[in-house]
């Protein structure tokens, strides 16, 4: 008799984030987060001692080639890793694949530790029938919804190896898990985001229902590394025409704030202003750092000013006022606090920004113990779990 299996899966540029929805005994969901950077090992290449029996390194096979992931591509191929570009849709991209095939390994053991089928994985996985959930940007998902449902629904098995105790593949036999992909849905990004909100504040879809925030207009807007995306929601329901996609994101900010120490004569790898605009601190030893606290938010502000200039854009080709707009949900990497710090979220930027036209908007607040990141895959898991 076949199991119903469901992933849920939110390709992000720096990480993928999605949920594993299994009913067993009892209903189970378990939520992972992984790295969005992969590597195509070499032929002949000769896995490193310390990440042989690493449980934090994959190896994935893919059209033939073997790809790593996790912590040896940060060490071994931080300059040579394949990550996401904003320059390639999420539906033609290779590391979506990469991701997809991750997330069901991960998922088929997830689901053999739950039904106490450790030693029989791939036993297990013959029994599954899977049901895809697929997050996409707004404004892909006209032409990137059916192109993923061919891909996926043809999609037969997924292959992981490990390499040999001397770090060489060349006498390891692939473990090959069945996929029974059934359904392929595509939710776009921004809506369930907003699911996510209303199904974890109390007293919106569970011990009543908030008719003020539920039946209001929203706009949502969802700041990722390269893309702003922005959709509205109006009575529960997404209006298809609002959507829309910025191409300016929290990525930018790191430019703008190269660009500043550039002008001060400061030359800085990537990584370290990475580093920077996460913390407001260069780091220079343990008894040395340099607060940059007031440049990444100046460096925020101004970025929130290009992004507000693309919304304002969009509020006027769309069919609303920003005037009608009542409630504001920042969501993504982009509305992320640091606490402790003077740094403010590049979202409260965007909605100061967003509010001086919308004068009637409240910021709708991310439920209590959740972060932004994570409203649109536990969102999308509500709406897989209704199907």
């Amino acid at each position: 008799m076949s199991k119903e299996a469901k992933l849920v899966i939110d390709f992000g540029n720096s990480q993928t984030r999605f949920a594993v929805m299994f009913k067993g005994k009892e209903n189970q969901t378990a939520y992972f987060h992984v790295s969005n950077s992969f590597v195509e090992l070499p032929e002949g290449y000769t896995v490193p001692e310390a990440y042989r029996d690493d449980p934090e390194t994959q190896f994935i096979q893919l059209g033939g080639s073997t790809y790593a992931h996790g912590s040896i591509v940060e060490s071994e191929f931080s300059k040579s890793s394949l990550r996401p570009s904003t320059l390639t849709k999420k539906f033609n991209s290779i590391t979506t694949d990469l991701a997809l095939e991750l997330a069901l390994v991960l998922g088929i053991r997830r689901i053999a530790e739950y039904a106490g089928q450790t030693s029989n994985e791939e036993g297990l996985a013959d029994e599954l029938e899977w049901k895809i959930f697929a997050l996409l940007p707004p404004n892909d998902i006209a032409i990137g919804r059916d192109k993923m449902r061919e891909r996926y629904k043809n999609m037969q098995s997924v292959s992981y190896i490990k390499p040999d105790a001397d770090g060489s593949f060349e006498n390891s036999t692939p473990i090959v898990f069945k996929t029974d992909i059934t359904a392929v849905n595509v939710i776009p990004e921004g809506y369930a985001a907003f699911f996510g909100a209303m199904f974890k504040t109390p007293g919106v879809f569970n011990d009543g229902v908030d008719k003020d925030t539920v039946e209001s207009l929203t706009l949502i807007v969802d700041i990722g590394s390269g893309t702003t995306d922005c959709c509205i929601v109006n009575n529960a329901q997404l209006v298809s025409s609002s959507q829309d996609t910025i191409n300016i994101g929290g990525r930018h900010v790191v430019n703008e704030v190269s660009r500043m120490l550039r002008a001060d004569n400061i030359e800085l790898a990537d990584r370290v202003v990475e580093g920077i605009v996460n913390t407001g601190v260069y780091t220079i030893s343990p008894k040395r750092s340099i607060d940059y606290t007031d440049m990444v938010n100046a460096a925020r502000a101004e970025v929130a000013r290009k992004i507000n200039a693309g919304i304002t854009r969009y509020l006027e080709s769309s069919d609303f006022s920003p005037t009608q707009i009542a409630g504001i949900l920042p969501v993504g990497g982009g509305s992320v606090r640091l606490e402790g710090s003077g740094l403010r979220p590049l979202s409260e930027f965007v909605c100061d920004e967003i509010q001086r036209n919308a004068t009637f908007s409240d910021v709708v607040p991310t439920p209590v113990g959740i972060s932004p990141r994570d409203l649109n895959v536990i969102g999308a898991a509500e709406i897989a779990g209704a199907r």
